[in-house]
């Protein structure tokens, strides 16, 4: 009489290479999802970075325009510096919660110009990893 079907031996073999999969893949997709969460807010931050530049330079309500950045949100503002903004004239937008950033000084642009009044540069720093990417902008405004 011949028998079918998997031996014990052959079923534990193909668990333990499961195991070894997905033991390899877990960490690897977390590493992605971080990184993806990383450049998903520097995408949103240098987006929101050229529409307040956008806005100096079309010289809106004939003011400067700024931006500043704080742990996990950030303040646009019209004015020539966070602290002496014009008052009502600022929005607070959330970043992820998962991704802060800091920046030396708040970013402002002149009006009609549209250029920095300071080349400055923003880090994004992922608070699980520790991991961290810079947005420069340098004295024409131009980011990377």
């Amino acid at each position: 009489m011949k028998k079918t079907g998997f031996t014990l031996i052959e079923l534990v073999i193909v668990v333990v290479i499961l195991l070894i999969i997905a033991g390899v893949s877990v960490p690897l997709y977390f590493k992605f999802q971080e990184f993806s969460e990383r450049e998903s807010v520097k995408g949103e931050a240098l987006q929101a970075i050229r529409e307040i530049q956008t806005q100096a330079a079309l010289g809106i309500d004939n003011q400067n325009r700024g931006i500043y950045f704080s742990g996990h949100n950030y303040t646009t503002y019209a004015g020539t510096a966070y602290g002496s903004k014009v008052v009502g004239s600022d929005q607070t937008y959330s970043l992820s919660n998962i991704v802060s950033a800091s920046s030396n000084t708040d970013i402002n642009f002149l009006k009609i110009a549209g250029t920095p009044t300071l080349a400055t540069s923003l880090t994004l720093r992922n608070d699980r990893s520790a991991e961290t990417a810079t947005i420069t902008i340098n004295a024409l405004g131009l980011t990377q």
